[in-house]
């Protein structure tokens, strides 16, 4: 596995909860932006208007990810 994204809704399909999980070799290059637009897109498509996920302070990347 290289990495992968979760998503779960809410039975409305309003609010939607997020994972992603990356290779740490591959970590850096991309990839989370590339399957975080993928996605974003998805839950646009499917009328999701509120997307909610938690990570550490610590994870840099995540955090730099989740506010680009």
């Amino acid at each position: 596995m290289l990495g992968e994204v979760r998503v779960s809704t809410d039975p409305d399909n309003l609010c939607a909860e997020f994972a992603i999980m990356l290779r740490a070799q591959l970590q850096r290059q991309g990839l989370g932006r590339a399957l975080m637009t993928k996605m974003i897109r998805y839950l646009q498509g499917r009328g999701t208007t509120v997307l909610a996920g938690e990570c550490r302070n610590q994870n840099r990347g995540m955090v730099g990810l989740a506010l680009a």
